[in-house]
């Protein structure tokens, strides 16, 4: 009976290792998709900065280009802020960390950086 019992013991723990890695693995990869849309998105809104830039060059008159451009910047803050805040989770998921100076992805007990040498918090 006790056999069984570690056997079950044993079991259950791979079961909950498992389900731990694919919760994480799930986690981050929504992360990765939610970033790069957001990416994709910051990429119309410089399309859209470009053409209103355009047209002003084109037509001083259109003063609504300009308010075009304004609110197309802001978007971008707001989503880069976004993007910024999943890549801290993201990180934190896979228990790393970003370089202070290269923003290169590194270990969390590092106290020196692999690839620019940067002394880290």
């Amino acid at each position: 009976m006790e056999l069984f019992n570690k056997i079950g013991e044993a079991l259950l723990e791979t079961y909950r290792k498992t389900s731990d890695k694919a919760d994480k693995f799930t986690r981050e990869t929504k992360l990765k998709i939610k970033m790069n849309e957001s990416k994709s998105k910051i990429e119309e809104l410089y399309k859209e900065i470009g053409a209103a830039t355009y047209r002003i060059h084109i037509s001083r008159e259109n003063d609504n280009a300009e308010e075009q451009i304004k609110n197309s910047c802001d978007e971008i803050d707001r989503i880069s802020a976004e993007i910024e805040k999943d890549n801290d989770e993201f990180l934190k998921i896979k228990n790393k960390k970003q370089c202070t100076n290269c923003h290169e992805e590194i270990e969390i007990t590092d106290k020196y950086c692999p690839k620019c040498g940067m002394e880290q918090d």
